[in-house]
Parts: structure tokens; sequence; C-alpha cells
């Protein structure tokens, strides 16, 4: 919204200059964007008229000109401008006039001719960046006032930002209103004369009742739509950033910016009978006045007649009913749209108007009837016309109710955390036009028809400390120590997650809750994803199932960007449906594609992650949160997983996450260059109380032997694992398989594992001839079990 401060203390009786102006429209929450002076400093500019224009006798592109400029003699002036005429109106700036570029006129010769001022341009005086010649003044312009008193340019334009919800104060009226209460001064209410009226009314109908409670109009016939509209009115509306196209459109802009009500202005000779407003039938098409056809929804709010849509309501007019300079008869309307059936409106068509803005954040709804008057007596005045009287439809039932409000001074000290004075409440309260009466606790208070703002008791608090101004509550210490919560990960630091996986070598990404459809499809085909009703594109449509599209992603991107070896991991929320609810486990996966380890000297880069380095790194993992023990890795199929590197991991015999290589197939169509290892932790799965137990070292010296057994091939390592720890118990102390073999001298179907045992004890120091008695019983138990045999 952007207004000039003369216009403004029209309303306003201010004392204060720009600056604090600014001030108390940003502290009130109408935040100051830019102030601007109208016009750089000049002095010495008058109004004349040309009264002769006669050919340099020594310069083509020259003129000398005769002006008057109300004193005795008129002036001789040379000028260069093309558009120079008889009887035009100027700004002249005469000798000892100093100009914006701080240029200083002089009497001077010009090709062999005095020249006693200087006629100018809109540029020359700072009024504009651009010009085409000298700047013309309306025909009735005073000859000899001073310029910057005729054109009011001792003034400032400022331009305020405002939320949607202050729709209120898209006007003049409705800016004077905050600057009044906050000053506690009353504003200037607006005066209208009494308006003669004659003639047939246009009636009007609705049925849209729910979208349009309340429509009024009327008939003005036989104006002059001709005339310029006067100074005064161009420049306010070009102060506010609005053009000048004819009277009848100015005098409607102008009431919008004034009271905040959007006019629209009809041909009455291009309607047929009365006015309707309806909603459009589908397809229905209007050629706005942009010149742009469209063709309507059906839940568009039209003004029609009984022949053709006449505009889109409350957005645009058609070009087939537009006023034009030519007009005589006009019908003028003014109508109240409910907000919520205008929201997105002008949006779906690409539209965006000064109507359109103010209708979505709400128009005062009780407006409508003195916004007409105001336009009207302004063309009668402007235009000429004898207006008709009033034709309105109202629809009591539809129309928004006032609220009462019950405000309780108990709360006002609870929420701002001061007292304000009895006194001071009430006339904030007034101030800003509120209906107030007291009670034993407090105040009822009516809410004003335009703020649609304000529903519940704390939204008046806000007004209250609004104008008060939040900058006189004293500054108050926290006494109370308040520790940030933790986020949802079942029960895990995830400070102490996110140090591990750093020290692992891996970075942490986030990625969008929402994904592609196809790639949720390709990873998790199992799980049917949550779609989304309104998705931001069609490549973020239904809700995540599982992290490892994101962290795919992720790893695309930078792969692409020449990063040589990625390793990211992700905690989040997943979605799953499941059995008629919905559940939203913490997870955290991880990616690693590239080398396994980073670069440096003595290691070769091309050896390439894979399944055994992610799972060192699940097992670390685990380790932290106390999981060390009774996990194992089971071989499943997984759509997304390669499916002889894959695995379930389980601790005590739970499920708790996958491991695996990318599937060579879902690798080609992803367009993956390197190979990704991936898994995924369910975290409520893990979560526990970390107990620290202390265990010391054995003081006594260690035994090791290794074995080498051939089995099966479907022979699991965690089957064989488990076997050897049952058989050895409190005397083996650690147990690993150092090599797998597959080929000559094994057999066909059948694997080789190398197993490294550490035997100690932590009470005393064990013989040769108790460990070999161990691994006799391993080799007897593994034989009996999966028909192994030592491998020579």
């Amino acid at each position: 919204m952007k207004f000039s401060k003369s216009w403004l203390s029209e309303l306003i009786n201010l004392e204060i200059d720009t600056a604090k102006l600014a001030e108390q429209l940003t502290m009130l929450g109408l935040e100051v964007a830019e102030v601007k002076s109208i016009a750089k400093d000049f002095r010495g500019v008058i109004i004349g008229e040309i009264l002769e224009v006669n050919p340099h006798p020594n310069a083509d592109k020259l003129t000398v000109c005769r002006v008057n400029v109300g004193e005795s003699e008129p002036l001789t002036i040379v000028c260069g401008a093309t558009n120079v005429k008889p009887r035009l109106k100027v700004p002249v700036a005469i000798v000892g006039a100093e100009l914006a570029s701080d240029f200083k006129i002089k009497q001077a010769k010009l090709r062999g001719v005095e020249s006693e001022g200087m006629m100018c341009s809109a540029v020359e005086l700072g009024l504009a960046e651009t010009s085409s010649g000298l700047l013309e003044l309306p025909s009735d312009a005073p000859i000899g006032t001073d310029l910057r008193q005729y054109l009011i340019l001792d003034d400032a334009t400022i331009e305020i930002e405002l939320t949607p919800d202050r729709g209120d104060c898209l006007s003049i009226a409705g800016i004077a209103r905050e600057v009044a209460a906050v000053n506690r001064i009353k504003r200037n209410k607006l005066e209208l004369p009494k308006i003669s009226t004659q003639g047939a009314v246009f009636s009007a109908a609705i049925t849209a009742k729910e979208a349009c409670p309340h429509y009024c109009g009327r008939v003005i016939r036989g104006i002059n739509n001709q005339v310029s509209t006067p100074i005064w009115m161009q420049e306010r509306l070009r102060r506010s950033g609005i053009g000048n196209i004819n009277p009848v459109v100015d005098v409607a802009n102008y009431v919008m910016l004034e009271l905040g009500q959007p006019l629209h202005a009809f041909d009455l000779a291009k309607l047929d009978e009365k006015i309707q407003v309806r909603y459009a039938a589908q397809g229905e098409e209007i050629t706005l006045l942009g010149g742009n056809k469209v063709q309507l929804n059906a839940n568009t709010l039209v003004i029609a007649d009984s022949s053709k849509v006449l505009a889109i309501a409350g957005i645009m007019g058609g070009v087939d009913s537009s006023v034009n300079k030519n007009t005589a008869d006009i019908f003028l309307e003014s109508a109240f749209f409910v907000p919520e059936k205008m929201a997105g409106i002008a949006r779906s068509y690409g539209l965006q108007t000064d109507a359109s803005y103010r209708y979505e954040r709400g128009v005062d709804y009780n407006l409508q009837l003195q916004a007409l008057d105001r336009a009207t007596s302004l063309l009668l005045e402007i235009v000429g016309g004898k207006p008709s009287e009033v034709s309105e439809v109202i629809i009591q039932e539809s129309m928004p109710q006032r609220a009462t409000i019950h405000l309780q001074r108990s709360n006002i000290q609870k929420f701002l955390g001061i007292t304000i004075a009895d006194t001071e409440v009430l006339s904030i309260l007034e101030h800003l036009e509120m209906q107030v009466a007291s009670v034993s606790d407090g105040w009822k208070v009516v809410v004003p028809s335009w703020r649609f703002d304000v529903e519940i008791e704390e939204d008046l608090i806000e007004e209250v400390g609004r104008v008060y101004g939040y900058h006189q509550i004293p500054e108050q210490k926290i006494v109370a120590e308040l520790m940030p919560p933790s986020p949802d990960m079942g029960g895990i630091d995830k400070d102490r997650l996110c140090e591990l996986m750093t020290d692992l070598g891996y970075h942490e990404v986030v990625t969008y809750s929402f994904i592609d459809a196809k790639l949720q499809a390709l990873i998790d085909p199992e799980h049917a994803p949550l779609p989304l009703v309104n998705p931001i594109s069609p490549e973020l449509a239904v809700m995540r199932t599982t992290l490892w599209p994101g962290l795919i992603n992720a790893a695309k991107y930078n792969i692409h960007r020449q990063q040589q070896r990625v390793r990211f991991f992700e905690t989040g929320l997943c979605f799953l449906q499941q059995e008629g609810s919905l559940r939203q486990p913490s997870v955290l996966a991880g990616i690693s594609l590239g080398s396994a380890y980073p670069e440096q000297w003595g290691i070769k880069q091309e050896e390439p992650a894979d399944f055994f380095d992610l799972k060192n790194d699940v097992n670390a993992i685990l380790k932290l949160f106390g999981h060390d023990q009774h996990v194992e890795y089971m071989q499943i199929i997984h759509p997304a997983l390669h499916p002889r590197r894959s695995a379930q991991i389980l601790v005590a015999k739970i499920p708790i996450g996958i491991i695996g290589e990318i599937h060579p197939k879902i690798k080609q169509e992803l367009g993956l260059t390197k190979q990704a290892c991936l898994f995924e932790i369910n975290l409520n799965h893990v979560a526990g109380e970390l107990k620290k137990t202390f265990c010391e070292f054995s003081k006594f010296p260690a035994i090791q032997r290794d074995i080498a057994i051939i089995v099966d091939e479907n022979v699991k390592w965690q089957q064989i694992r488990q076997k050897i720890v049952d058989i050895t118990g409190e005397l083996l102390h650690n147990i690993e398989v150092f090599d797998i073999y597959r080929g000559t001298g094994v057999g066909l179907n059948k694997k080789s594992l190398a197993i490294h045992l550490i035997f100690q004890s932590v009470s005393r120091t064990l013989v040769d001839t108790e460990v070999d008695t161990s691994i006799n019983q391993v080799v007897m138990a593994l034989k009996q079990t999966f028909d192994a045999s030592l491998r020579g």
C-alpha cells in the first residue's frame, strides 16, 4: 500500500514529521518499506502560460516564446521542446531560480536571442526519470502560483508492506485509524453532501447469496467523460502508484484507495436488462479489459446481465461493457464479496488486481453505500450527470456477524506481562473505533466490521499491546531454566548418534519427506505410500516410506558434480500405512558410494566400499547403543537390493533394519555410475537406557587358534558362530571370519570358512591342552550339526 502523507493529513491532524510517522507505522505492525520525497529541492519555479510561439532566427530546433507569468510584461524565453504551443500552461523557472540539478537560472543569450528564464520538463524538476517535453499543466492552473504549492510537492510517499490479515489498512481511512489510535486523536470523518436523485434505477438480483450477500449500484446519466481528471486527484493517484485513465475510472480508483472499497463502472448502453450476481457456467467466456479472453470455471463468481458475463466479480471487468471517453451513462457498482469465496480465483486465471487483492483479505461489509455515495459526489463534481436512486440487494442471513468478545483485565497482564491502566485500555479500544462496554472483570468489545482478523480475546490483547507500544513493555529476564526438547529419535540422543556418524566419515543430509511416486515404487514397492492432496510438484507427490529415495537423489546430485566418494546419512520419520492405521517410525539410514577409504597416500582409491564396509559401520552404530551382543545378519530378498549381498539386521532375534548393495537393475535404471551400499535402522527398536559398565582387561595371556572348515553353501555364518560360542562358553574372548573361499579343492556348492578364535580368561592362565580340548569339541559339534569338515 502506497500513499502520500498530504492525503493522510486530510483525514487526521498530524503534528509529527514523516520520519516519526514512518516509525509509528512500523511499530504498529505496518512495516514501512520505503519513504520517498515527491520532488527534489528546487525553488523559483512558477506557473506560466505560453502566449506566442515564434521560430528562432538563428536555430531551426529552437523557438522563441512569449510567456505570461503574472508580471506586468510577458517574459521572452528560448525553448527547444517540441510540445510548445500557445495557451499551454507550463512550469517556468524565472531568473534566480534553482533547479533540482543544482542549476541556477540566469538571463542569457541563446544563439543571439535573450532568454529571461526556462520552461521546465518533469526531469529538470526532478519529478520523473524521463520525459518527452515540457511538463503540461491543467488549463485552470493559476498563473504566477508557485509550482511547489500548486502541486503540493513538499510531500512524501510512504509504502507499507502489509501482512495478509490486515486488509483493513489497504486504504487511507484504514491507515488514518491506526495513526489516530497510536496518537490518541480523533480522525476526521468524511462529510458527504446530500445527493439529489432522479430517473429509473437499474435493478439487480443475487443468486450466489453465500458469496455476495450485499450488492448495490446506481445509474448516473448524462456524464461528460471527455473532461480531464483534476490535477489534485491525478497526483494523489500517481503518488499511490496508479495511473490516470479517464475521470470515471479515476474516481473509482480514488475511492478504493481512500475508503478501501473497490468499485466498478459499466457503460449503461452496453447492458441488457438487470444485473445478475451468479456463478459462471463451466466454459463460459469473457474478454477482459486487458484483451485476454478466458474460459470461466464453475466456481467463479461473475457479474452478468441477461445475455452475457460483464465481469469476473471483484477481479476485473470485461471489455464489452467497459467505460470509455464517449460513455454518456454509467452503472456504478459497489459490492461485498465474501473473502473465502474470492480466495485463489484471481490466481487461477493468472490475474491479480487491486480489487482482488482487497476482496481476498476482506472489505468492510458496511462500507458499500458510503463508498457509492462518495464516488457519486466526486463524479457529479467532475463529469456532471444525473444520479438515480440506489438499487440495493442485501441477504442478511449471509452477512458476516460482528463478534462480541469478553476481554478480561487479568489476561492482559498475563499475556503482556505488564499492568495497563483501565483508562488506557479503554482509550486504545475506543480510538480503534471499537464499541466497548465495561464489565466487572474487564470489557465487552464489539469488533468493527472492517476487522476480519479480530476473533478471540487474544486478538484484542494483541491490539492493546500493539497500540500501547511493545517498545514500552520493559524487558524481563527469563528466570526458568528452559531445556530445548530433543527431537523424537525413539529415546536416542541424536547429537551422540550424529557425532558417531561423522567419525565414521558420513555427512548428514536433510531431504524432503515428499518424494517421487515412481522412485518410491522402484525402491519400496511393498509399501503403498500416502499421496498428497495438493503436492508441490509431481516429483514430490507422496510421503516417503523409507529414507533411501532422498539419500539416493542426494548422492546422484553430488556424484554428477565430480564427487568421487559420497557417504551420507539422515535421521527422520517415515510414513507407513499398516492395517488401516498410520505409523511414523524414526529411522536412521545411510548410503555409501565410491572408494572405501578417503583419499590419502599409500591407499588404493579404486577399492570400492562394499557390503562388509557398511556392515562394520552398522556394528559401530549398534555398539554405541549397547547392542554389541546378539546382533545377527540374516540373508533376505529385498526388491531394491542385490539378492546375494543383502541382509536383515536382527538384535536379540528382533528385526531392526536392512543392509545391502543396491540391485544392479535399479542401479542401471537410476543412472548410477558407482556401486551404492545402503542401510536403514528403525531407531524405535534399538532405543533403550544405556548403562555404562566397566569391564576389566584380563591380566592373563591369550591363546589364538585358527581353523578352516568346509560347509554347504547354504549354511550361514551366524549359525556357525552361535554354535561355537555355545560350545566354548566364557573361555572364548573373540571370534571372526577372516577368509571365505569357493573353488578348487572345496567341492561343488561348498565353501571354506577360515575362522580366527582367541581364548582368554579373566581369572587364570589357560593352558594349551584345555584350549585344544575346546577346539576338538567345536570341530565335533560343527560336524554333527552342519556336516562340516576340516579343510586340509
